[in-house]
């Protein structure tokens, strides 16, 4: 009885995970017309003091995996970030802060795993075109936070 409960609980669980959608973010740099910028870890602890527009991530750059910038200006694959960035929710990514102004929307997305890994997704729809950062790395929300705090 007990064995016949762990099989209908092991192929529950498999159907489950087999049903998950993930957001593919590579997927997404390979379709037409988008431009594509990935800083591995490597790259990132080359460059310890790094500061722009008044955003120092000197502090947290140790604890990042890499940095991929995706920018999308053709119909098709604009509408390709749009559709995966709306299932961002369903994939356990939970939403930080969404603005509106004028033709343009910001979302801003992170996820944390239980191994401590975490990825923060910030999205710009500006009609015309779509741009997509996402950072992966062990990194908290406080850390995020930290990033905007003056010298």
């Amino acid at each position: 009885m007990i064995r016949k409960l762990f099989l209908v609980l092991i192929c529950a669980v498999a159907a489950l995970t087999g049903y998950a959608k993930r957001v593919d973010f590579d997927r997404l740099s390979d379709l037409d017309g988008v431009t594509e910028v990935y800083i591995s870890k490597a790259m990132l602890s080359q460059m310890p003091d790094i500061e722009t527009e008044g955003v120092d991530i000197s502090g947290m750059a140790g604890k990042l995996d890499c940095v991929q910038i995706l920018s999308a200006e053709n119909e098709k694959a604009t509408a390709a970030f749009r559709k995966d960035v709306a299932e961002l929710p369903s994939d356990g990514y939970e939403e930080y802060m969404r603005i509106r102004d004028g033709g343009e929307k910001v979302l801003m997305y992170m996820k944390e795993s239980k191994a401590g890994k975490s990825t923060f997704v910030m999205a710009v729809d500006n009609k015309q075109s779509y741009t997509l950062i996402v950072i992966s790395g062990k990194f908290t929300a406080k850390d995020l936070k930290d990033l905007t705090k003056s010298k």
